[in-house]
C-alpha cells in the first residue's frame, strides 16, 4: 500500500504505534521501484516532447505537459513519504517543527494539482468537441497551467500550520496534526472548501458540460452538418474528454470525500466516532492506491489518447 500525502490517520493504525506502519514496505520492492521509474522517464519523455517538438507544441497539450510534470511529482513524493514512513528517513528533532511544517505542505501539493489538471483536461476537449472554432490560444493555456499551481500552493499554505513535530509519537514520522489557528471553526471550514474547491465543483462542472457536449454531438450525427473526417475527429476528442471525465469521477472523487472527515478537526470525536473513522481508512487507502495506480498509467493513457504521440512513435519506427 503506498501513501502518497502526510496520513492523518495513522492514528487510526494499529501499526503507526508498534514503530511505524508495516503496511508502507511494499513500495521498496523492486518490482513497485521499477513501476514508478518506468512512469517517471515515460511521463518527462512526454513532457520535453511538448516543450521540444513543434509537432506537439500545441496549445492543447500544454495541459497535458502539465499533468507529467504532476505525475511525476505525486510519485516522487510518495516514494518519498514511504521511505519516510517505514524509517528509511527520519526527521532531525532539531528541525521538527519547522519540517514538519514544509513536509506538510509539500506532501499536500500534488492533491490539488492532479485533479485539477485533469478536469481543465477533460473541460478543454469537450469544449473544443463542441465549437472546434473555440481553441485556446498559447496565453491561454498557459495561464491555466500558472493559475493551477499558483491556486494549489494559496490553498495549501494554512495547511503549513496544521502540522506539529511530536517527540512522543512513536517511530521515525513524529508529525502531528493540530488544529488550524487554534480554531476548530477554521478548521473545519478550511477542510470544507477543500473538498468542494479540488472535487465538488469539478465535478459538477464537468458533468454538466458532458451532457451538453454528449447532445451537441448526438444533433450533430442527426443533422449530418458536417464532413465526415471532421465529424470524427470531433468524435475522438470527445471520448478524450470522457474519458478524463470517469478518471476524475472514479479515482479522485472517492479519495476526496472519504478523506474529507481525515481533513476535520477529529481528534476528540468531534465529528465521528474512533470506530468509524477506522471502517473508512481501509476503503480511502483503496481509492488512495488507486490514484497513485492511475498516475503510474499516465505515459501509457497518454499513448493511448494522443493521436500526435502515436504519429510521432509511428514515424520513428518507421
Amino acid at each position: 500500500m503506498v501513501a502518497t500525502e502526510e496520513d492523518d490517520s495513522l492514528q487510526y493504525h494499529n501499526s503507526s504505534a508498534m514503530g511505524g506502519p508495516s503496511y508502507f514496505s511494499w513500495i521498496l520492492s523492486p518490482t513497485v521501484a521499477i513501476v514508478f521509474a518506468i512512469s517517471i522517464v515515460g511521463s518527462i519523455s512526454i513532457f520535453f516532447l511538448v516543450c521540444i517538438s513543434k509537432t506537439f507544441r500545441r496549445t492543447s497539450n500544454y495541459l497535458v505537459a502539465n499533468l507529467c510534470i504532476a505525475s511525476v511529482y505525486h510519485i516522487t513524493i510518495s516514494l518519498f513519504y514511504n521511505l519516510q514512513s517505514g524509517g528509511v528517513i527520519s526527521l532531525d528533532p532539531k528541525y521538527g517543527e519547522t519540517a514538519c511544517q514544509i513536509l506538510s505542505f509539500v506532501h499536500r501539493l500534488s492533491t490539488p494539482v492532479l485533479p485539477l489538471t485533469i478536469a481543465a483536461i477533460s473541460l478543454d476537449r469537450s469544449v473544443v468537441a463542441r465549437n472546434p472554432q473555440d481553441y485556446p490560444s498559447r496565453k491561454t493555456a498557459i495561464a491555466r497551467v500558472a493559475m493551477i499551481w499558483t491556486f494549489s500552493l494559496i490553498l495549501l499554505i494554512p495547511r503549513a500550520s496544521m502540522s506539529m513535530f511530536d517527540e512522543k509519537i512513536k517511530g521515525n514520522f513524529k508529525c502531528r496534526k493540530v488544529l488550524l489557528w487554534n480554531s476548530i471553526f477554521l478548521h473545519t471550514s478550511y477542510a470544507v472548501v477543500t473538498l468542494f474547491v479540488i472535487y465538488i465543483i469539478p465535478t459538477y462542472i464537468l458533468v454538466k458540460e458532458f451532457f451538453a457536449m454528449r447532445c451537441q454531438m448526438r444533433f450533430l450525427m442527426m443533422s449530418q452538418v458536417e464532413q465526415r473526417k471532421r465529424f470524427h475527429r470531433r468524435v475522438r476528442v470527445m471520448k478524450n474528454a470522457c474519458i478524463f471525465t470517469c478518471i476524475f469521477i472514479t479515482c479522485w472523487l472517492p479519495q476526496g470525500l472519504l478523506q474529507f472527515p481525515f481533513d476535520l478537526p477529529n481528534f476528540d470525536e468531534y465529528f465521528f466516532s474512533h470506530e468509524f473513522m477506522q471502517g473508512i481508512v481501509p476503503i480511502r487507502d483503496f481509492f488512495r492506491q488507486l490514484s497513485v495506480f492511475n498516475t503510474c498509467l499516465t505515459p501509457i493513457i497518454l499513448l493511448v489518447l494522443s493521436f500526435d504521440i502515436r504519429e510521432f512513435l509511428s514515424s520513428c519506427y518507421v
